[in-house]
């Protein structure tokens, strides 16, 4: 497996993601919420061999930044790949000096974020809105 880091700008990106963010079961899977990307947006996608396996992206703001759109393709699913796009996703912004992370995540993926140093700030009933101070 490897991670290829892409702008939220670029046009792979684009041909990538886009058979996922137009994809209504996914989409409901986010609860409705499309899947945007600019230039704020850093992404992370994971290949097996050329098999796209799973993505993510951190959105930048002017305080902090925001973990976002986690999804591993179910034939992925329990290999830890999950895991791995938070901890490059933590490493980029120790390298970047990024010190606050808040992400909201489901359910499913909150153990991930828990042991990745997470602490919840808001639960809801599919959500919680976590964070993490570096």
């Amino acid at each position: 497996m490897k991670i290829q880091k892409l702008s939220g700008t670029d046009k792979r990106l684009y041909e990538l993601i886009a058979p996922y963010a137009m994809n209504r079961s996914i989409v409901a899977m986010f609860d409705g919420y499309p899947i945007l990307t600019d230039e704020n947006y850093c992404w992370f996608i994971v290949f097996d061999n050329e098999n796209l396996a799973g993505f993510s992206a951190i959105r930048q703001t002017q305080k902090d930044v925001e973990f976002t759109y986690d999804y591993v393709i179910p034939d992925y699913r329990q290999k830890g790949i999950h895991k791995k796009l938070i901890s490059e996703r933590i490493k980029w912004c120790k390298k970047n000096g990024i010190k606050h992370i808040k992400a909201d995540c489901t359910n499913e993926c909150l153990p991930h974020y828990l042991k990745a140093g997470f602490k919840i700030i808001k639960a809801f009933t599919k959500w919680h809105r976590v964070e993490l101070i570096l």
